[in-house]
C-alpha cells in the first residue's frame, strides 16, 4: 500500500504520546513493506523540511489553528499549504491517506484530504475532532468573512468573485464533518464520541501499543521496597499531580520519611507548577518531592526502573494512557483513577490498585497498602507484565492499523 500519513506533529517534535505511536505505526508498516510518506507541521525547523519519507511542510500554530493571522498571511498560508498537499497527492498518489491530528494546522487542509477522492482513515486518540468542528472560539476574522454574506451589493459580488477564484485551491468555509471510517483508542473514547451524536459506534477500538522488550527490566529486581514514588506526565490541574504531593504529606506526617516523589513531565501549565512546588516546599527541607527535567522516550525506561511505583492520580477522562503499559512493562506496581480509557487497563486488586480523583487519603492508604505487603506488589506487577506482553505490544497496534488501512484501500 501507499499511505499518506497527516498530522501536525511527527518525533521528534511532540507535546504528548500520539506523535510517538504515529511515528511507531508509520515505521512499523514501512518495515512491513508498504510506501509511507509522512506530511507534518514546520514546528522545530526552520522552514520547510523533507527527511526521506517525512514532509515537514505544513504551518505549526500553538493556539490550535492559526486565528488571528492578519488576512494576507492567512490567505498566504492556506495558499501555500494546499499547493504542497495537491504535488504531494500528484506525485505519491497514495491508496490511502491515514489522518492522526488535524488541530494546530491549516484547517483547509483536513477539508482537502477529506476530498481528495482518496479513503481515509482517521486514528482518534482524544478529543481533537470536536474541538475542529467547534471552530475558533470567538470566530476569527476568517471564519467570518466566508462564513456570511456581504451587506453591500458591490462587496456581495466581490466576495462571491473572490470565492469562484479560490475555491478550487482552497476550502474557505468551516467544515465541521463526522468520519466516516475512524478507530479508536478507548472504548471510553468512542463512547465520548457517541454521547455528543458521532454516528461511531461500529468503529474499532485499537488499543495502544509499546515496545515492550525497551521496558523491561533486565535482570530482575533485587528487592521489593516502596519508597521512590513517580509521576511521569505532563504538569497540569487535569493531571491530579496535587493529589500525589498531598498523599505524600500525609504518609511523611504519619512518620514514613523516607518516602519520596518524583515528578517527571513537561510543565505545560506554569501556574500550576508554581502551585505544585509550594505544596512541595511546605513538606520542609529535604527531597521529598522532586522536579526532574523532562526525559526523552528513550530515558523513559532507566526513570521507571530506578522507582518503586508509578502514581497516575488524572481527574479527567484521559483517553488512553501510555505511561500505564510502560509502568506495567517496566514491572513497576502502578496507583491510578479509574477513568477514561484507564478503566479499561487498570483493575483493582488484580495489576493495579484504584482511588478516586482528588482523594489524597485514599491515595495514601493505597500507597500504605503496598508497603506494608511486599507480596501484593509482587503479585500486581505479575498480572500487569502478563497484561501488556499479550495485548498492549507495539506489533498487536501495527498489525491491527495495516488490517484497517487494507481493508479500506482494498489492498
Amino acid at each position: 500500500m501507499k499511505i499518506l500519513v497527516l498530522t501536525n506533529l511527527y518525533p521528534p517534535h511532540s507535546m504528548g504520546g500520539y506523535e510517538m505511536r504515529c511515528s511507531d505505526v508509520a515505521q512499523g508498516l514501512r518495515g512491513k513493506g508498504h510506501d509511507v510518506r509522512v506530511l507534518t507541521g514546520t514546528k522545530g525547523c526552520r522552514g520547510r523540511v523533507t527527511e526521506d519519507h517525512v514532509h515537514r511542510a505544513l504551518g505549526f500554530f500553538p493556539g490550535g489553528g492559526p486565528w488571528g493571522l492578519p488576512f494576507g498571511e492567512r490567505l498566504g498560508l492556506e495558499l501555500r499549504d494546499n499547493a504542497y498537499l495537491r504535488r504531494l497527492l500528484k506525485d505519491f498518489r497514495p491508496d490511502v491517506i491515514h489522518v492522526w491530528q488535524g488541530l494546530n494546522i491549516a484547517p483547509s487542509i483536513v477539508a482537502a484530504v477529506r476530498h481528495a477522492g482518496v479513503p481515509v482513515l482517521f486514528d482518534i486518540s482524544d478529543y481533537w475532532i470536536w474541538l475542529y468542528n467547534r471552530g475558533p472560539i470567538p470566530l476569527d476574522a476568517w471564519v467570518e468573512l466566508w462564513g456570511r454574506d456581504a451587506q453591500r451589493l458591490c462587496l456581495r459580488w466581490a466576495k462571491r468573485l473572490a470565492r469562484k477564484a479560490l475555491s478550487s485551491r482552497i476550502t474557505l468555509a468551516h467544515e465541521p464533518f463526522t468520519p466516516e471510517s475512524c478507530y479508536f483508542t478507548s472504548r471510553a473514547l468512542r463512547d465520548a464520541y457517541q454521547a455528543k451524536g458521532y454516528a461511531v459506534e461500529r468503529a474499532p477500538v485499537i488499543y495502544c501499543g509499546i515496545d515492550v522488550e525497551a521496558f523491561r527490566r533486565k535482570g530482575g529486581r533485587k528487592e521489593r521496597k516502596i519508597a521512590r514514588l513517580l509521576y511521569a506526565g505532563r504538569m497540569c490541574a487535569d493531571k491530579g499531580v496535587h493529589t500525589a504531593i498531598e498523599a505524600v504529606r500525609i504518609l511523611r506526617r504519619d512518620g514514613m520519611r523516607d518516602l519520596t516523589l518524583d515528578l517527571c513531565g513537561p510543565e505545560t501549565d506554569p501556574g500550576y507548577v508554581d502551585d505544585l512546588r509550594k505544596r512541595a516546599a511546605d513538606l520542609g527541607p529535604g527531597d521529598a518531592v522532586r522536579f526532574l527535567k523532562p526525559a526523552s522516550r528513550e530515558e523513559m525506561p532507566a526513570i521507571y526502573h530506578a522507582h518503586d511505583a508509578l502514581i497516575f492520580p488524572s481527574m479527567w477522562e484521559e483517553p488512553f494512557s501510555l505511561a500505564i503499559l510502560e509502568a506495567f512493562a517496566a514491572e513497576l506496581p502502578v496507583i491510578g483513577t479509574p477513568l477514561g480509557g484507564s478503566r479499561e487497563v487498570l483493575a483493582d486488586g488484580e495489576n493495579s490498585l484504584v482511588f478516586p480523583a482528588g482523594d489524597a487519603a485514599a491515595l495514601a492508604e493505597a500507597i500504605r497498602a503496598l508497603i506494608g505487603d511486599p507480596g501484593l506488589a509482587e503479585r500486581l506487577t505479575g498480572n500487569a507484565r502478563a497484561l501488556v506482553g499479550r495485548a498492549f505490544t507495539r506489533e498487536v497496534m501495527i498489525d491491527r492499523v495495516e488490517h484497517t488501512l487494507s481493508g479500506l484501500a482494498g489492498a
